[in-house]
């Protein structure tokens, strides 16, 4: 820092918010300022320089896990046609695929979008497992409103052979997506489908969780919902139409179905009593 800024400088960034000191060292309080610098720093380094920096192994080379958010900061700063951005891409879909829904999403197409989209979630079908390093939030945002993913999700929550694990994974997926007009009545097709087919209350609230996202339903839907026996005093169940009766402004309308599980008030989780005091609040 004596080499790069003077006497003054140095004192007036000891009382930036950006940077810490202690003794001889300094660094950012937060590190995506480290790694957004880092891969502008990157930008002008050719792919063998910058793969000998970020990875490890000789047979087998995967990036180290501290370069993860600057090798997506990176590929989100480089131009779709520089040989650079090509090379990293194709590397980072070996190496691990997740790391794709972390960078810019405007700078791919939807067809790219589709394909890394489908990889991930066979991937996650075959080891029924989650995804590992990106959230399902995260990949919901990175295919927005995308009509063949959104479409392809819903054909694997359909699917017999695809477990709930999974399917919840979908789910939460579609939860930060956004569900195409022209989609929106096949998905309350599927949910009632999956309603009727499973005993899993968890998964069947993340279903009905996306319906208050998009803000998809109806009185009629809501009444069909309430209205199935084995879920009735399920919390996870509960918690989510609550919150789509609210969503839809019909609190007044179905307030004795609120009232009904204060009776139940033996609650699972402090996010299920918040919605529920939500809902309460919502009532006229």
């Amino acid at each position: 820092m004596q080499e790069l800024f003077s006497t003054a400088e140095r004192n007036l960034l000891q009382h930036s918010s950006l940077v810490s000191v202690s003794g001889n060292t300094w660094s950012f309080t937060n590190a995506l300022f480290q790694e957004h610098l880092t891969a502008r720093l990157m930008a002008d380094m050719n792919l063998n320089d910058i793969l000998a920096i970020t990875t490890i192994g000789k047979t087998i080379r995967k990036f180290k896990t501290k370069w993860i958010q600057t090798i997506a900061s990176l590929l989100s700063i480089l131009e779709q046609n520089d040989i650079v951005y090509t090379g990293l891409l194709k590397f980072v879909e070996e190496d691990n695929i997740e790391l794709i829904f972390q960078t810019e999403s405007s700078k791919h197409t939807p067809a790219f979008k589709f394909e890394v989209l489908k990889k991930l979630i066979d991937k996650c079908i075959a080891l029924n497992i989650r995804p590992v390093l990106t959230y399902e939030e995260t990949i919901g945002s990175f295919i927005s409103s995308n009509y063949q993913c959104v479409n392809y999700i819903f054909g694997c929550i359909e699917r017999p052979d695809v477990r709930n694990r999974v399917k919840i994974v979908c789910c939460r997926i579609l939860r930060a997506a956004i569900i195409p007009i022209p989609l929106q009545t096949r998905f309350v097709d599927i949910l009632k489908n999956q309603i009727e087919l499973s005993d899993d209350a968890e998964y069947t609230g993340n279903l009905i969780d996306i319906l208050a996202k998009n803000k998809i339903g109806d009185g009629d839907l809501v009444n069909y919902l309430i209205g199935i026996e084995k879920f009735k005093m399920t919390h996870a169940y509960r918690n989510a139409v609550y919150e789509l009766i609210i969503v839809l402004g019909l609190t007044e309308k179905f307030y004795n179905y609120g009232l009904k599980g204060f009776a139940n008030g033996n609650w699972e989780s402090f996010k299920q009593k918040k919605n529920y005091e939500a809902f309460v609040l919502k009532a006229k």
